[in-house]
């Protein structure tokens, strides 16, 4: 667990980590003082190649950094597609579940390279850092190459929370919580071929996490209910109904 924070002093605090109401943790951060942080710092991208990296075109790429993001200016984007290098545009977005993360979008076209350039300044970070030039070569593969999933969950209960799962082997691919509903649907495109799971959670207070239950109050772990799905191969649908 990484904790980012941001005073505007020099100061000690504690981190209280708790499950629920119990107190597992406390953690004592010393006084650091920000000067001698930032005299150190940059902001870079972590997950940075040399060779192209190849793109599903119904699915965004993930720029990583370093830090937190906290700004991203798109007038100091540039893209470009083919070799021709003709300018297209780019999507960028702060990624609200990854906050060092930024999502990249365009109009991807099949077997086509792309070139992306971040110029000085296209990423500032919490603390106000800002990145150098980052640049990074995609291609995008065939959408044949992948394949698609219809899901579809009966018999959930209205009046209970659930977390709903989809796992490609130990690879986790999405995560929803689901409620109010007795039956859930939801379309997947664009995934790679191989064997997937659906992992459902009965979270029963609605914290949407598993909860391993309390021996002294007497409280039961939360329900697991795993389902393997039909194998997923390329150029393929596969309509997968289960029912609880």
């Amino acid at each position: 667990m990484n904790v980012w924070y941001d005073l505007s002093s020099p100061q000690a605090w504690e981190l209280y980590i708790r499950q629920d109401t119990i107190l597992n943790d406390t953690v004592k951060v010393e006084a650091l003082a920000k000067t001698e942080f930032l005299q150190n710092a940059k902001l870079s991208q972590t997950n940075g190649r040399s060779t192209p990296v190849s793109v599903n075109p119904d699915q965004f790429i993930s720029i990583d950094l370093n830090h937190p993001v906290a700004n991203v200016d798109t007038s100091l984007i540039r893209m470009y597609e083919d070799t021709l290098r003709i300018p297209v545009q780019a999507f960028l977005e702060i990624d609200s579940l990854k906050p060092r993360s930024v999502k990249l979008r365009t109009a991807w076209k099949e077997g086509l390279p792309y070139e992306f350039e971040a110029l000085p300044g296209a990423f500032q970070d919490i603390f106000g850092l800002q990145s150098d030039t980052i640049k990074a070569v995609y291609r995008a593969e065939l959408r044949k190459t992948f394949g698609n999933l219809n899901l579809k969950i009966e018999g959930f209960q209205a009046d209970t929370n659930y977390v709903v799962q989809l796992l490609q082997g130990e690879t986790l691919v999405d995560e929803l919580q689901v409620s109010g509903v007795e039956t859930f649907e939801k379309a997947y495109k664009g995934l790679r071929p191989g064997d997937y799971s659906v992992k459902i959670i009965v979270d029963l207070n609605a914290n949407g996490r598993w909860d391993s239950g309390n021996y002294n109050m007497k409280i039961q772990p939360e329900v697991i209910i795993t389902k393997k799905l039909e194998t997923l191969r390329a150029n393929w649908d596969v309509e997968s109904v289960i029912s609880l």
